[in-house]
């Protein structure tokens, strides 16, 4: 009479990596984990919910749960209900829905679930089974082919745009001369009236008619001009999230989260005069950034009735920027993503890690509660109104986090300092991914970087390690990756370089002269071929922050060698790699926002 199920819903990854602005990313990892809220909510009365932990608001994508009286046919009912729910979403996010809209719809979901007998004493039989089965199942993908003729979503570029807003120029009639890259679809030059007799043609022709006469010109500032999008990722970009009554929860753009900590400093009735100056028109933070005060920029984001303006628009912005100067600070363009993932969580739930693997049952129940408990907990280290930065998702062993650069070292040891013991045979860990970039680049390659960097920590770092990888708007990109270590010594050794150069107590001149010196000596995989290496760099460190200190800031050359000391361990921490090190230093650097 009792099963356990294993139910997922995907696709994960994928669905929320895809996306143009941060509310896409974070209406794709909301909406996946309010239909998981569903499919729980779906189980029947008296189930028991192992993990994830009830009090865990971004549900991951999966769910165990130990089913009373139930049969074979639970799983289906539940996978129905999540199926009705999204359609019912779908439904929500727009009225007149064009061609092909449910087919894109119903073939987007990718949900697996596995229901077996269950009996108490054979819980880890059972567990262990329902997993490997799943995974089995997963490795057989089915799927419908989506037989479609169009462009391409300019999110996803998977499946037809069926939602536009055509570009200035299209808008102007200049259709014949400038092509919109999300516009209708174009007849072939070789193909001829519609009258004609060649039947294959013909039948093109007529499905390319259809087509393009079912595109939705959105209006509105959610769609940009000259985007397309598909019917997912349309119903994502314009999702109410379950717990908001009237509109999608807005999310603070790239160059809100770059600026966050200078403009809470600032006067707001003077942020508030500027924002007055664009009435009706969408304000994006990008705006305080003279360099997109120009017509050009104002004529492609539909800013167009302002550019008589722009004199006083640019006026007030020069205000800005002098009160920003006069308080010490800078309207900074870069911020940075977190991603951050529990170490060896198959081992654990499979109990590999636990002294007493007949309690498997009991040590998931604890595991969940912990999880759950850290989860709730991430939330007061980053927080919108104290300028931290923003919350994508907490799920419980994984964390995705928009973070202001100010407050980065901070929120980093925050997270790793709190993160659970789990009371097995090893200690447990996570490891974490950041990618620290410009407003302008594409948030996708950014999102793609810092999970790079998180799987470089579990990889190069050997897990329980971070990798920072900082993107510049020049193209050139810096990475580092280290433990750790003990109470987080390598984040706050970061954390202190940044301090000590900011305070001007030592000059970065001494970065600069041991990239130039150590260059010339290391090989092509960054190291170098030299036994004495370890004596050159404790040597060269220790010189030239002797000679780089500020003596009017009362640093002593004592206080210089015992930074060069702490330096120097971090070398040895990850032996001869010296590029490695190099850019550990470069980054702390960067941070200082000189």
């Amino acid at each position: 009479t009792k099963h356990l199920l294993l139910f997922t819903i995907g696709p994960v990854q994928s669905f929320i990596a895809q996306a143009r602005k941060t509310q896409d990313l974070y209406a794709g990892s909301k909406l996946l984990s309010d239909l998981i809220e569903c499919a729980i909510k779906a189980l029947p009365q008296g189930s028991e919910v192992i993990f994830p932990a009830k009090n865990i608001q971004s549900k991951p994508n999966r769910f165990l749960a130990v089913i009373n009286n139930a049969d074979l046919t639970i799983g289906k009912a539940i996978e129905k209900t999540v199926k009705d729910k999204f359609l019912e979403i779908t439904n929500n996010s727009y009225g007149n829905k064009p061609l092909n809209f449910d087919d894109q719809i119903k073939n987007f979901l990718d949900i697996n679930w596995v229901i077996l007998p269950y009996e108490e004493e054979k819980y880890k039989e059972t567990y262990k089974e329902i997993e490997k089965t799943l995974g089995a199942i997963k490795n057989v993908r089915a799927f419908n082919q989506l037989d479609e003729l169009g462009r391409k979503c300019s999110l996803c570029g998977e499946r037809n745009v069926l939602f536009y807003k055509e570009c200035s120029e299209c808008k102007k009639g200049n259709k014949e001369k400038h092509e919109c890259t999300y516009n209708k679809v174009k007849l072939k030059p070789n193909w001829k009236n519609f009258d004609d007799n060649n039947f294959e043609d013909q039948e093109i022709k007529t499905k390319i008619h259809h087509y393009n006469n079912s595109l939705v010109d959105v209006p509105g500032t959610k769609v940009q001009s000259g985007e397309g999008l598909c019917a997912v990722c349309f119903t994502k970009r314009f999702y109410k999230p379950c717990h908001s009554e009237l509109v999608s929860e807005s999310f603070p753009s790239t160059a809100e989260i770059a600026l966050m900590e200078s403009l809470k400093h600032l006067d707001s009735s003077l942020l508030s005069q500027y924002k007055d100056l664009f009435k009706s028109y969408t304000f994006d933070e990008q705006l305080y950034f003279d360099e997109n005060l120009t017509e050009a920029y104002f004529k492609k984001n539909g800013l167009e009735g302002l550019k008589d303006q722009l004199p006083e628009i640019k006026k007030k912005n020069e205000e800005i920027k002098k009160a920003t100067k006069d308080k010490g600070l800078k309207l900074n363009k870069y911020y940075a993503i977190i991603a951050l993932d529990g170490d060896k969580m198959g081992k654990w739930l499979s109990g590999e890690l636990i002294q007493d693997i007949s309690k498997l049952k009991d040590f998931h129940h604890k595991l969940s509660s912990k999880l759950g408990t850290y989860a709730g907990n991430v939330k007061t280290y980053i927080k919108e109104d104290d300028g931290s930065g923003k919350l994508v998702y907490s799920g419980g062993d994984d964390v995705l986090a928009f973070v202001n650069l100010n407050h980065l070292t901070d929120v980093l040891e925050e997270l790793r300092t709190n993160f659970p013991d789990f009371g097995g045979t090893e200690e447990s860990s996570a490891s974490c991914g950041v990618a620290i970039a410009h407003y302008k680049i594409p948030l996708g390659e950014v999102l793609k970087r810092a999970r790079k960097m998180e799987k470089a920590a579990k990889e190069k770092g050997n897990r329980n390690a971070f990798g920072i990888a900082v993107l510049k708007h020049s193209g050139e990109i810096e990475e580092t990756v280290f433990k750790w270590g003990e109470s987080q010594a390598s984040i706050g050794l970061l954390s202190d370089l940044i301090d000590h150069l900011k305070k001007e107590e030592f000059s970065n001149t001494f970065i600069k002269s041991l990239n130039v010196e150590l260059h010339r000596l290391m090989n092509d995989e960054g190291k170098i071929d030299n036994h004495k290496a370890d004596d050159i760099i404790d040597t060269e460190l220790k010189r030239l922050l002797i000679r780089s200190r500020n003596e009017s800031k009362g640093i002593t050359k004592d206080k210089a060698i015992e930074l060069a000391e702490k330096i120097f361990s971090l070398f040895k921490s990850k032996s001869n790699d010296v590029q490695n090190f190099l850019s550990f230093l470069n980054i702390a650097d960067f941070l200082t926002g000189r």
